[in-house]
């Protein structure tokens, strides 16, 4: 099919190998028999040139556009009336593609040919897929100007760049290596069906009618054709006004012949005289001029009223509804580099700039861990969608705002699995004065394109409402609900990752992860803060180096937090401003050490707080920015400040707190200056527990912030274990925490009880961690067992939870369960599980198993007593099942095989002995005489009378495998021989 915006596009290129334009046809009516013989020479030598173009066209399509003058660069009709060719474009095409077979070798027989309507003038247009093969001459050609021999190759370039000629040897053969590596790129392609996208206006038409009460359908409407053969393509609804006449909307759809629709409209009369016509279409994606299609649609149709859909929605529908978009303007900002699934690293902004122009194409997802610049990276795109899209309309949710709301939603039997739950929960925020978007509404915006939607940190709204938000279904209707007809559909999701990694094997979107900054993205930082201040530069540089991370890591460069800078530059400007002293560290803290580089931030913003607040040491301050952490809604206010502190604190501290280097105080609230201090002080609480050893300090509250954010391998995980050393008191402790939380399991409701596997699971995978880190003995599977039964028994092993160990670690925690009998236990997202080691004597009673698909090409080992019938295998059943099948298949493998093997010993009823060449020259004995040598089944034999002769023969012992070969029933030989293998 030929797109009325390409060949619009084209008009503007210049003629090349590829392309050309002539402003007449090659004959009319009144030409001679000679002439259009010599013409129609002509024609075919045009699209043979076209076909082979010239070396570095090959992968492009041609193109031949008939009534174009490329001098004056002006449309020039095509007069049909008075060429009776051209009056059948297939007769045409059929005609022609008949000459190409006979005149060339490897002719090219998917040309497309159509009339396009452009301006109200007609273009003859002959598309030429790009050919994988060289295209040259079976026959002479006679042209107009000149005759063409048989066997040679027209090219398109020449003196004029652009002119036929003869292809040089030269030239052949770098056509055909080029030709031939294109084909071999076509063939490895995935072949992709033919996709006709269909499109509606219905929810436009309905919306538009909701809004307006007067108005109605016809009956008998809506009338649509979708002949994809001939591209006649539309949707006609006729709404009646009760108080005015009636009018029609007509969509075109995208892909659409508009001549020919047009004139299918006309025929069929479906447009009633003086009623007016407004009319609707898609986009174009790729037409610079965007008014050129809508130009010829109002030519076209002889109507004002043209619209693209998305424009008219955004006119008619909902401009009202969008909430007000002030830019953020980050100061200081400096553009990150984001490692890209599947594309290496690149710069983010770029990134999300390309998936913004994208079409069927959602959903982003940006993740990274606290602090290394989510937030900011995307206040920074939404600008540039404000500054560049004057019809966008821009929406950003803070589900840290809303998550409160977000709670009493799903209070009400309401499970959190739509977008628009997000959008009821911000407007309980806004003072928006008129009327919000229905459902339906916010969807038809969302999918034209019309509205961008931004859900900043829903890794709060997983925290918080756990199974009440089925994300899974959230993000599935991203695609189903939100981007179904023009597919402009724009949503963007910022996540810690170790939230979102638990959801990649159920979710595949495109997603980006933030890197650290480098040494160079580090320097423009602290020079745009500090405007080119080589000295504070300098300096802001060297303090910087105290925080940067491991330079072990796989891209060394990358080893500064852009939240730390932030501080630093922070810290270093409070000082020249206020003539601070110098920032050491001499005290110290119970919770920080100044090894750690948080430790050390957090340590020495702290210290120097401490002259302004007096008796508040850094103790006290530390205790008090945990317990602000864990404040549900992430914030406390004047009223409840004195709740934080275990201490007296009097109205003047109050006030210095307000002004604390890691707090911000703003209407009434506060707060965290960075969110990455919420997650960072959670891990404080957590190592206090450690510290402390008090078993009665497992609340419910420290047990869910365990269960959601204690991850083996996460960062939270890993920042916690370098304070810790493995003991066997921090074993016994591990014991008597989770006999504790198997102790509160017995007398909680199943929604703790969940949060309380998952603790246990938590607890127990940190010691696994700690002994990583910091044990003498060799961190295997052997070692990783020896703690398992420490901690949940030896022989018989009960209560044992695993849950939510992902594949994202070398070291992997794997376990030993031979002989083990475990009961009462739970496993679930733990990825290894499958490379545990299970042999016939392990037995899991009682215990539930779900989300544990074995890693690539890892074989599943299990017995038939593995798991008794009280197991709940959940999804588990289908790897079992899948497993057992492709036993079964082996097992009948291995039977046919040492049939096969048997057989070339048996004649005449019997076994007898066999040259040991003839047997090793079978393919399929290969694997198996080993075994069957080294088990005595198949032994070596001498024959007294060919004592030359090596042979074997299939021992005494074994000799009742007869009955196998002669009557294909199981026997207790056969038994044997299967069991060593």
């Amino acid at each position: 099919m030929i797109n009325l915006d390409t060949v619009y596009a084209l008009l503007s290129e210049e003629e090349s190998p590829i392309l050309e334009f002539k402003r007449d046809w090659y004959w009319n009516d009144q030409s001679t028999a000679m002439e259009m013989s010599r013409q129609w020479g002509e024609l075919q030598k045009d699209i043979i040139s076209l076909c082979n173009g010239y070396p570095s066209k090959c992968g492009i399509d041609r193109y031949l556009i008939i009534g174009f003058s490329e001098t004056e660069k002006k449309i020039y009709s095509v007069d049909t009336t008075n060429i009776k060719k051209l009056k059948d474009i297939r007769s045409l095409k059929k005609d022609l593609l008949a000459k190409l077979v006979k005149t060339a070798i490897q002719p090219i027989l998917n040309l497309e040919l159509e009339t396009v309507i452009l301006d109200g003038k007609a273009l003859i247009v002959f598309k030429i897929p790009s050919p994988t093969d060289l295209t040259e001459l079976r026959n002479t050609l006679q042209t107009k100007t000149t005759t063409v021999p048989a066997g040679v190759v027209l090219v398109r370039k020449g003196q004029d760049e652009d002119s036929v000629s003869v292809a040089s040897p030269q030239e052949i053969i770098d056509l055909k290596t080029e030709f031939s590596a294109f084909k071999v790129i076509k063939d490895n392609e995935k072949p992709k069906a033919d996709v006709k996208k269909d499109r509606s206006i219905k929810s436009t038409v309905e919306l538009y009618i909701d809004k307006n009460r007067s108005l109605s359908i016809e009956k008998d409407y809506p009338i649509e054709r979708r002949d994809w053969t001939d591209n006649v393509l539309f949707e006609l609804y006729k709404i009646s006004d009760q108080f005015k006449s009636s009018k029609y909307f007509l969509y075109i759809h995208e892909n659409a012949t508009q001549n020919k629709t047009y004139e299918y409209i006309q025929k069929n009369s479906l447009l009633a005289p003086e009623t007016p016509l407004i009319i609707l279409t898609e986009r174009p994606t790729d037409l610079k001029d965007l008014d050129r299609r809508k130009s010829n649609l109002r030519t076209r149709f002889k109507t004002d009223f043209v619209y693209f859909i998305d424009e008219f929605g955004y006119k008619n529908l909902y401009s009202e509804h969008m909430l007000e978009y002030i830019p953020y303007r980050p100061e200081n900002y400096v553009e990150g580099i984001a490692d890209v699934a599947g594309e290496g690293k690149r710069t983010a902004l770029e990134q999300l700039k390309s998936w913004h122009n994208a079409i069927s194409n959602p959903l982003m997802v940006i993740k990274g861990y606290g602090g290394i610049g989510k937030t900011t990276l995307v206040k920074q795109f939404l600008d540039y969608v404000y500054d560049t899209r004057t019809d966008t309309g821009i929406l950003f949710i803070d589900s840290n705002e809303i998550s409160d709301e977000l709670v009493r939603i799903a209070r009400s039997d309401h499970k959190i699995d739509d977008i628009y739950d997000f959008y009821l929960a911000q407007m309980k925020k806004e003072e928006f004065d008129g009327k919000g978007f229905s459902k339906d509404l916010l969807r038809l915006s969302v999918d034209n394109g019309n509205l961008l939607i931004v859900l900043d940190g829903i890794d709060e709204v997983i925290a918080k409402l756990g199974s009440q938000f089925d994300i899974t279904s959230f993000i599935t209707s991203i695609s189903t609900s939100y981007s179904t007809n023009l597919e402009r559909a724009k949503v963007i999701i910022t996540c810690r990752d170790y939230f979102w990694d638990t959801l990649q094997d159920q979710i595949k979107v495109e997603e980006i992860t933030l890197e650290p900054f480098n040494e160079k993205l580090a320097e423009t930082f602290f020079a745009k803060y500090f405007v080119n201040d080589a000295s504070k530069i300098a300096k802001a540089m060297h303090m910087a180096a105290e925080f940067r991370l491991s330079e072990k890591s796989e891209d060394s460069d990358l080893i500064y937090i852009p939240y730390v800078l932030d501080m630093v530059a922070y810290l270093i400007k409070q000082r020249a401003e206020f003539g601070d002293d110098e920032i050491h560290h001499s005290k110290k803290a119970k919770l920080l050490s100044s090894k750690i580089p948080n430790d050390f931030l957090v340590l020495s913003v702290c210290e120097r707080e401490v002259k302004k607040l007096g008796s508040f040491d850094i103790d006290d301050q530390v205790d008090f920015l945990i317990n602000l952490s864990l404040t549900e809604t992430k914030y406390v206010t004047d009223y409840n400040i004195k709740d934080l502190s275990s201490k007296n604190i009097d109205d003047l501290t109050i006030i210095k707190l307000k002004a604390h280097p890691l707090l911000h105080f703003s209407n009434n609230k506060l707060l965290f200056r960075y969110d990455f201090f919420y997650e960072y002080f959670k891990g404080l609480h957590v190592y206090d527990y450690y510290i402390t050893r008090d078993t009665q300090k497992l609340t419910k509250q420290f047990i869910e912030l365990a269960g959601v954010y204690l991850r083996y391998g996460n960062q939270f995980c890993e920042t916690i274990c370098k304070k810790m050393f493995f003991s066997e008191e921090l074993v016994l402790l591990t014991l008597e925490s989770i006999e504790s939380l198997k102790e509160q399991a017995l007398e909680c409701d199943s929604a703790f009880k969940a949060s309380i596997d998952a603790a246990i699971s938590s607890m127990f995978m940190l010691l696994i961690s700690v002994f990583r880190e910091t044990g003498e003995a060799k961190f295997d599977s052997s070692s990783c067992t020896d703690l398992l039964k420490n901690v949940f028994g030896e022989k018989e092993l009960s209560g044992v939870v695993l849950m939510n160990i992902l594949s994202c670690d070398s070291k992997r925690p794997v376990f030993d369960f031979r002989n083990l009998t475990i009961k009462n236990s739970h496993f679930e997202r733990y990825d290894y599980f499958w490379d545990c080691q299970i042999d016939e004597d392990t037995r899991f009673h009682n215990s539930f198993f779900s989300q544990l698909s074995p890693r690539k090409d890892l074989k599943p080992i299990f017995f038939d007593n593995t798991f008794s019938d009280d197991c709940l295998l959940n999804d588990m059943l289908e790897t079992i099942n899948q497993r057992k099948d492709e036993e079964n298949a082996q097992s009948d493998k291995l039977n046919e095989n040492l049939r096969r093997l048997f057989e070339l010993f048996n004649k005449r009823g019997n076994f007898y002995p066999q040259k040991q060449e003839y047997i090793r020259s079978k393919i399929f004995t290969g694997k198996l005489l080993p075994t069957l040598l080294k088990n005595g089944v198949i032994e070596d034999y001498l024959d007294p009378k060919k004592p030359t002769f090596r042979q074997f023969r299939v021992s005494q012992e074994f000799r009742g495998l007869m009955k196998f070969i002669d009557q294909g029933t199981r026997c207790i030989e056969l038994d044997r021989v299967i069991k060593m293998f």
